[in-house]
């Protein structure tokens, strides 16, 4: 081996080449290595949870293979263990011996996806639906389940680019609508939405889709006229509980819960109508009606895990501690699957400890491999609740080393540099996820207000957060930085409707903090004060919420002078 290698350097530099790197020479040796023996390496990598190793081993041993079942496991090792750009390449390999195959493609779309592709993901996405499905609108509609999970706004790029091409297709439209609504673009949302009606104009998702863009547009009337016209030609029960949803979204609670207490009595699958009343229950404090209609969910219905999830609630809610902590830690699937764990994990926390706690997630995290990604976040989060930043640190620091292409830990690690107040670091490694995913909003959004909210470049970051905005317009988060950097620049009255359209989109305490600079610069005392005290509901330890409020008081007593702005 050590000679092959010795002699293939000797030959290139002959050649007249560059010296040859240590990677090149270790890959020369490798190339004398066995198709058995990189398997095994392979395997053994996995079993260590050495992933990025276990990926190269694999891509080594498809190189010298025509085993499409060899290249399919290599392909899907690489995807499940968040090695995305090895999972891209397997696939490649993988449909030049099978460019039929609508794994691989999915694979290599999604993958992309993650990484923000968008070009590549469209590519393999165009294959697929233009060969594998029934139909190009059967395509579209058994996507969407599998993109919407992935990044909402790579995934909605990618729909876009490939909806596209195929103008006429109603399921086209309503799938970009739907992807729309995850990022917080109402325009594009309402104008998806209303083609995918005008195509098919008797589809009930179709015309649910634009009722639920009119309200989000606050066109409540049409809302609810398209909503009426869509159950008047379906009266389905699943169809008439989504009216009942938008009834409740447009405040009309009294008329949801009647036509609800309707539905309920019919002897159809009333699952959607019980869940959406427990809910309301839920929400004004009825527990016991709430607990009755989760109860009747858990019988043969296929939203138990729902229902567990509301009844945990209503037992931790009530105090009752241990319930819900037996309740949450069975749900095991579905949406409120990993809400329930990090709840779980709360509740351990209280009555056993942080490493308790921590040791529960790790537990559903190793039983549930498809959620190990968010687990790693929660397990962090927990950490850094606990005032253990040093060990938060070192559980990304490990994490991005096994999972380097998952854009979501380097972020989070960025956001606790600034917590450890390491600005200069976030900001580089913010930077260079902005190099690596340039139309992320997500990213531009948070390097933006970073350099608005920690540094003198105010400029920058405000151009930063524009850029945001083409891509989610209405997002809570992406206007109140906007917001915060007009009023860095001294746009007060802008600031200030920025950052209130912000305030309906999302709840949080640090935009009700800005809210009250903002008011407060403008001589509304009284409201910039309501401001904070609003933003103490949400978060009752905030130290600037509160450290704002006590020196607001104390210049208001015994002052006949306008008080002055608070240090910020």
């Amino acid at each position: 081996m050590v000679r092959a290698s010795l002699a293939i350097f000797i030959s290139w530099n002959m050649a007249g080449c560059a010296t040859v790197s240590h990677q090149q020479l270790q890959e020369a040796a490798l190339s004398q290595v066995s198709l058995p023996s990189l398997k095994a390496k392979a395997k053994k990598a996995l079993d260590a949870g050495q992933f990025v190793e276990a990926a190269r081993w694999y891509e080594l041993a498809i190189d010298k293979t025509d085993d499409e079942g060899l290249v399919r496991e290599a392909t899907v090792s690489a995807y499940e263990h968040a090695q995305w750009q090895s999972a891209i390449r397997c696939a490649k390999r993988w449909l030049s011996i099978n460019p039929t195959s609508q794994e691989a493609h999915e694979n290599a779309a999604f993958a992309a996806v993650r990484l923000y592709q968008v070009d590549v993901a469209t590519e393999h996405l165009d294959a697929l639906v233009g060969s594998a499905y029934i139909s190009p609108a059967s395509g579209f509609l058994q996507l969407l389940p599998k993109i919407q999970v992935l990044d909402a706004s790579a995934a909605l790029a990618t729909m876009q680019n490939l909806a596209q091409k195929y103008p006429q297709i109603a399921e086209a439209h309503y799938v970009v609508a739907k992807l729309a609504s995850q990022t917080a673009h109402q325009a594009l949302m309402l104008s998806e939405a209303q083609r995918a009606h005008e195509l098919s104009a008797y589809w009930s998702p179709a015309g649910l889709t634009l009722a639920h863009a009119q309200l989000a547009g606050n066109q409540v009337e049409h809302a609810l006229a398209t909503a009426k016209s869509v159950i008047a030609n379906d009266g389905s029960i699943a169809t008439r509980s989504e009216y009942a949803a938008i009834l409740l979204e447009a405040g009309k609670i009294n008329d949801a819960v009647l036509l609800l207490k309707e539905l309920e009595k019919s002897t159809d699958d009333v699952g959607p109508a019980l869940l959406l009343l427990a809910q309301i229950e839920l929400q004004s404090g009825e527990f016991q009606a709430a607990f009755d209609h989760y109860s009747r969910l858990m019988s043969g219905s296929s939203r138990a895990s729902e229902a567990l999830y509301g009844m945990a609630q209503i037992s931790e809610r009530a105090g009752i501690l241990d319930s819900a902590r037996q309740l949450y830690a069975r749900v095991q699937e579905g949406e409120f699957a990993l809400p329930a764990q990090v709840r779980l994990a709360q509740i351990i926390q209280k009555q056993d400890g942080v490493d308790a706690a921590l040791a529960s997630l790790k537990q559903y995290g190793d039983s549930n491999p498809d959620k190990f990604l968010e687990v790693l976040r929660s397990r962090a989060e927990l950490l850094i609740a606990s005032g253990n930043n040093k060990a938060a640190m070192e559980l990304y620091d490990q994490s991005i080393a096994n999972y380097p292409d998952e854009a979501s830990l380097k972020l989070a690690r960025a956001f606790l540099l600034i917590k450890l107040d390491k600005i200069d670091s976030a900001i580089a490694a913010m930077k260079l996820m902005v190099t690596e995913r340039p139309e992320d909003p997500i990213a531009l959004n948070a390097l933006g207000y970073t350099l608005v909210d920690r540094t003198h470049d105010v400029r920058q970051g405000y151009a930063l957060i524009q850029h945001a905005m083409r891509y989610s317009p209405d997002s809570g988060a992406v206007l109140d930085s906007m917001g915060w950097a007009e009023y860095k620049m001294g746009h007060v009255e802008s600031a200030l409707t920025y950052i209130q359209r912000a305030s309906t989109r999302t709840v949080d305490a640090d935009l009700d903090l800005h809210l009250g600079e903002v008011l407060w610069s403008l001589k509304r005392y009284d409201d910039a004060v309501a401001a904070w005290r609003v933003g103490l509901t949400h978060a009752p330890k905030h130290v600037q919420l509160l450290k704002r409020i006590q020196m607001a008081e104390k210049q208001h007593k015994g002052s006949a002078s306008p008080p002055q702005p608070p240090n910020k």
